[in-house]
C-alpha cells in the first residue's frame, strides 16, 4: 500500500471532516449545559468547572463555525472543471 492517498481529495471536504471535532465538543458541552439548566436552582452550582464547560463549549462553536465556513467557501470555489480524482499524476488535495 502506498504511503500516500491513492486518490485526489477536495480541501474543504477535508477541512470539513476536521470541524467534526470542535462540533462534537461543541454538542457534548451544550447538552451539558442544558441539563445543569433544567436542575432546580437551589440544585445549580456556578464553580470552576461550570466556566470550564462554558468556555469550552463557546470556543469549540465558534470554532466549528469558523471551519464549516472555511470548508465551505473552499468548496465553492475549487475548480472542478480539469478534475479526476483517480489521476495518479495528481495525488494532492484540490483548492
Amino acid at each position: 500500500m502506498p504511503p500516500h492517498a491513492s486518490k485526489s481529495v477536495p480541501g474543504g471536504c477535508l477541512i470539513g471532516t476536521l470541524a467534526l471535532i470542535p462540533l462534537t465538543l461543541f454538542g457534548i458541552g451544550s447538552w451539558g449545559l442544558i441539563k445543569w439548566f433544567l436542575l432546580p436552582i437551589d440544585q445549580r452550582h456556578v464553580d470552576q468547572s461550570f466556566w470550564f464547560i462554558s468556555g469550552t463549549t463557546t470556543v469549540s462553536g465558534v470554532i466549528a463555525l469558523a471551519a464549516i465556513i472555511t470548508a465551505y467557501r473552499t468548496l465553492r470555489s475549487t475548480d472542478y472543471r480539469d478534475y479526476d480524482p483517480s489521476d495518479p499524476d495528481r495525488k494532492n488535495l484540490k483548492w
